[in-house]
């Protein structure tokens, strides 16, 4: 038999590699979906079937805002994947009155578990008031009743919140649609070419510019307990860091860091951030107190160690440290002691980001060409791959630790650069439509001032 020559045989075996990789991508991913299913309080299994009529108004025009609302929190509902709004042509009635008893044997014919019922009307000041019912179809009782005010301007807030009331009590878990995201956009269709800053609605909605691009905008993060942000300047020279406070609007300097390695992140009190510095030809990790600037070094060694992240007690640090020869994940306490390897896969780990409920921590690995993003328990055990691209980053959980939003290299030579949202077991990838390129999103906190509740 004749042999292959030995550069056709090498491409074989490399074109054998790269199928092999993609078959455990699609492996990995089948088994994050079926790893973790979801659960309520009362153990029953999600996705909960909920039927949601329209929402009843005091005059023509609020009429036209009750129909915008109802819409945008059936979908905020639907893309947490908990539920299953129902479509209005299989609803038993169209309207029902916020206070009426509804008819549940009606309703149960329609196989739903839960009956959102609503009223928008007009409240002093030019705002609109929001109230609601959640009821439970089964039992006939009412699970959760709230009342919500905002300007008008702001209608799409009422729509979130009220979703977050509903998720929360159905699935015993905080919601997360009253949030906002980060990103990074990039403009290469221009001369010449703008990197900025922008935010948005965690549905992709309210988008706002908060760069002009002058100097590029590089890696914001969110303080996990206030609207502010933290992001790198590219000034020319050493990297700046800004921090913003996007409720007040100011926007201080913390400082110019020659050699930052890594994008830094806040810790769980938001009134510190940990970093890699590479100083004296070694990166290393380091912590700065932001009311006094005080720089303290957490890890001295000769490999590099980057990517460094908080966990939410705020009592350990998850990093990545090319030490043991490959890019591994490893965690230690706050104040640097305790180093040890939490991760044991092949591939070069990246980007570990622990999780708000402090259970998983997600990270990016990259094996053989490909890009995974993946999740494990802070002790390295259990680890899963949820998705593959040809390249991943920029991770971040939403703040109740239910979803992740990263970017992505879509397929192709020319592939975009795109924002994806995807719950933490591997299913409903959903992409993030922007105007433009985008990369490196940071999800904030829930919005503050939340507004008014009364219980019913």
């Amino acid at each position: 038999m004749r042999r292959l020559p030995t550069q056709r045989h090498a491409l074989i075996r490399r074109l054998l590699r790269r199928a092999f990789v993609s078959l455990l991508a699609v492996i990995f991913v089948a088994l994050a979906a079926s790893a973790s299913a979801q659960t309520q309080e009362d153990g029953s299994e999600l996705p909960v079937r909920i039927a949601i009529p329209t929402f009843s108004s005091d005059t023509a025009e609020t009429e036209e805002w009750a129909q915008r609302i109802a819409r945008v929190l059936a979908a905020d509902l639907a893309r947490s994947q908990a539920f299953i709004p129902l479509e209005q042509t299989a609803l038993v009635r169209e309207r029902v009155s916020l206070n009426a008893m509804p008819s549940f044997t009606d309703w149960r014919a329609t196989n739903a578990r839960a009956l959102l019922v609503g009223r928008v009307t007009s409240a002093p000041g030019g705002r609109l008031r929001l109230a609601f019912r959640l009821w439970d179809v089964a039992s006939g009782q009412q699970r959760v009743g709230a009342q919500y005010y905002a300007p008008q301007q702001h209608w799409r807030r009422l729509a979130h919140v009220a979703a977050d009331a509903v998720y929360s009590n159905v699935t015993g878990v905080p919601g997360y649609f009253d949030t906002r995201i980060a990103f990074i956009e990039q403009r290469n269709d221009v001369e010449p070419p703008v990197t900025r800053l922008a935010v948005m609605d965690q549905d992709g909605r309210n988008l706002e510019y908060l760069t002009k691009g002058v100097q590029p905008a590089l890696s914001p993060r969110f303080s996990p307990v206030a609207q502010q942000l933290i992001y790198v300047v590219d000034t020319g020279g050493a990297p700046r860091l800004i921090l913003r406070d996007l409720h007040r609007g100011l926007t201080e300097t913390i400082g110019d860091f020659p050699g930052l390695m890594a994008p830094p992140r806040f810790a769980p009190d938001g009134h510190r951030i940990v970093m890699s510095l590479r100083r004296g030809g070694n990166a290393n990790l380091y912590e700065i107190d932001l009311r006094t600037r005080t720089l303290r070094r957490l890890t001295e060694t000769a490999a590099i160690d980057t990517a460094p992240s908080f966990s939410p007690s705020g009592r350990h640090v998850v990093f990545v440290s090319g030490r043991s020869g490959t890019r591994q994940l490893y965690v230690m306490r706050a104040n640097g002691r305790s180093q040890q390897r939490i991760s044991r896969g092949e591939g070069r780990y990246a980007e570990p980001v622990w999780s708000p409920r402090g259970d998983f921590i997600a990270f990016v690995k990259r094996l053989q060409g490909q890009a995974f993003l993946g999740v494990m328990k802070p002790d390295g055990s259990q680890e899963r791959l949820l998705t593959a691209a040809p390249d991943i980053g920029g991770l971040s959980w939403a703040p109740n630790g239910r979803a992740l939003v990263f970017s992505r290299l879509q397929q192709g030579e020319q592939g975009k650069a795109e924002l994806v949202v995807i719950s933490l077991n591997g299913n409903g990838e959903r992409v993030l439509e922007t105007p433009h390129p985008a990369t490196d999103p940071s999800w904030s906190a829930p919005l503050e001032p939340r507004g008014s509740m009364r219980r019913r």
